[in-house]
């Protein structure tokens, strides 16, 4: 290009024109959706019913202790019962209603029996001593696996024959099927030259209710076998406490 092009006044820009300027591209960010996912709802609820499964869990374990502390605080008691007198003018008669607060059973027993303390809830004793003589009725929970055997030589011998029908064991021994408090049991009734030993088991759920009841008295066999046939075995603890709430 020569000098004189070169001196000659360039054109202006037109101003009116629109200016292009240079924009920084910002990632666009999808905003997030307001509304809750399916998967949101589903946590939230899992986050409830765990709350719900352990405050069910911990009130269970908290009432549980109280039961036990409960039973605890009360050993098993004796009641006083004293029946009406009948019209005959017979002499008033007095019983005992013992109550065993651990494994849920009841039994009447007379005022002239008393009760002899083992140490345990399991095992009971209750005696009566006329001079020389002593009348004995013994109640012991057993573990039932411990019985297996016993029982399923009773329940062998027992098979073919109606209730509260005997079959002798030996000579001095005979065995029948019964009901105890509405439960199935076995009564085996032994006699020797001295004594008479009648034997009760009653099986519930894992323990088996062993009577023993023991007399040397002829007129004692009757007041033995009343008490035996007084025994109430509870089907559940709210039985148990709606007949003997004390």
């Amino acid at each position: 290009m020569d000098k004189d092009a070169r001196d000659m006044p360039q054109p202006l820009e037109d101003s009116t024109a629109p200016a292009i300027k240079k924009q920084r591209i910002r990632p666009i960010i999808k905003a997030e959706n307001s509304t809750t996912t399916p998967q949101k709802l589903e946590r939230g609820k899992l986050k409830v019913l765990f709350f719900v499964v352990a405050v069910i869990i911990i009130l269970a374990v908290f009432f549980a202790y109280l039961r036990l502390k409960m039973r605890k605080n009360n050993p098993p008691s004796i009641q006083t019962v004293v029946q009406e007198p009948p019209l005959t003018g017979q002499a008033i008669q007095q019983s005992q209603i013992y109550t065993n607060k651990k494994y849920f059973y009841s039994i009447e027993v007379p005022n002239d029996y008393s009760r002899i303390t083992l140490g345990t809830d399991e095992n009971v004793k209750f005696q009566k001593i006329s001079g020389e003589d002593v009348s004995t009725l013994q109640i012991d929970l057993v573990d039932v696996r411990s019985m297996q055997e016993v029982l399923a030589y009773y329940q062998t011998k027992t098979k073919d024959i109606s209730p509260n029908e005997t079959v002798a064991l030996d000579q001095n021994t005979k065995l029948k099927k019964t009901h105890i408090s509405n439960f199935a049991a076995f009564e085996i009734e032994s006699k020797t030259q001295d004594q008479v030993i009648t034997t009760i088991l009653v099986k519930k759920g894992g323990w088996l209710y062993k009577l023993v009841a023991t007399t040397s008295l002829p007129e004692e066999v009757n007041n033995l076998n009343k008490m035996i046939s007084s025994l109430k075995i509870y089907d559940s603890e709210a039985e148990f406490y709606i007949d003997n709430p004390n």
